[in-house]
């Protein structure tokens, strides 16, 4: 197998780990918030998981380095905080709070990761791939619109998780802004302690107490909890490691198959059961997820060199 070959299968199970954690993570952010606003769960979490950062990576990471950065990288940071860790988490979590959970989790099929990577990244869209793309956008319009006869008929949880998606996938993508001086520990370090800060600012703003309440915290959820920070870390190094050495067009359709482990999870925690229908978009979506990756092998691009 050659380094490319290597590269790119590795950074596909990359992302592959991370569509399962966002499959589970509708699941965290409705049970985390039943007793804590939103943006008090997010600074809890990111917390616990820039703390464990530290800890895991800290034979890989140069503070020197990151406290001496150029304005042009605090800049990609700071804009995938806001984007990723501050708009796109809140609306997910209250899309996970107004809709089931395998809807909300289709949703995130939308292709916006696709064009954004054609708009902003310039990267070229083959017809083969923009008939996957609009296959997989015909499997969303399936599960969501409930009339037939009413195509606007979305439920607002499930128009909250579709706006989410967008801002995901801009904090995906712009994944490629960086300029190599961080390698993807580093990365993850800093996305997670600017992710605390901000909601943790936010959350003081808005509830107006220094804290979070506890008197409501029991044993399982702050075990939950301390799951969700671990994911954390987890989820932002394989992400920052998968969309380094894959195109945005092939990622966005290996994070569809997080419509998969949604509505598994949403049954598993919630007892949520899908209709007929959205069974059907699911698969459209899944097929479309399968066949855009068989098209990786076809993809000639440049690839970065791990760290």
């Amino acid at each position: 197998m050659n380094k490319h070959l290597f590269d790119t299968s590795s950074g596909i199970l990359a992302l592959v780990a991370v569509a399962a954690y966002f499959g589970v993570t509708a699941v965290l952010a409705r049970y985390l918030s039943a007793n804590n606003g939103i943006f008090e769960q997010w600074y809890l979490r990111y917390g616990i998981a820039f703390i464990l950062s530290l800890i895991i990576f800290r034979k890989r990471i140069i503070y020197k380095k990151i406290l001496h950065l150029p304005m042009k990288e605090w800049l990609v940071l700071i804009f995938r905080v806001i984007t990723g860790s501050i708009i796109a988490v809140a609306l997910y979590t209250m899309a996970s709070q107004q809709a089931k959970i395998g809807p909300v989790a289709f949703m995130q099929a939308f292709p916006s990761m696709a064009i954004l990577s054609v708009i902003i990244m310039k990267e070229k869209l083959t017809l083969k791939k923009g008939l996957l793309v609009m296959f997989s956008f015909l499997g969303v319009i399936i599960v969501v619109v409930e009339n037939p006869h009413d195509l606007l008929s979305f439920n607002i949880g499930e128009i909250y998780s579709l706006i989410s998606g967008i801002f995901f996938a801009l904090m995906f993508i712009t994944r490629k802004w960086h300029t190599g001086i961080l390698n993807n520990h580093e990365i993850t370090v800093a996305l997670l302690g600017l992710g605390f800060v901000a909601n943790y600012i936010l959350s003081v703003i808005l509830y107006h107490r220094l804290f979070a309440e506890t008197n409501q915290w029991s044993v399982l959820f702050i075990a939950i909890l301390f799951f969700a920070g671990v994911g954390a870390v987890g989820n932002i190094f394989f992400l920052n490691y998968g969309f380094e050495r894959v195109s945005g067009i092939i990622a966005g359709n290996i994070m569809n198959l997080e419509q998969v482990f949604g509505p598994i999870f949403g049954y598993i925690f919630y007892h949520e059961l899908l209709s007929g229908r959205e069974i059907i978009g699911g698969i459209i979506i899944l097929i479309s997820a399968v066949m855009m990756n068989m098209l990786t092998k076809k993809e000639i691009k440049s690839v970065v060199i791990p760290d």
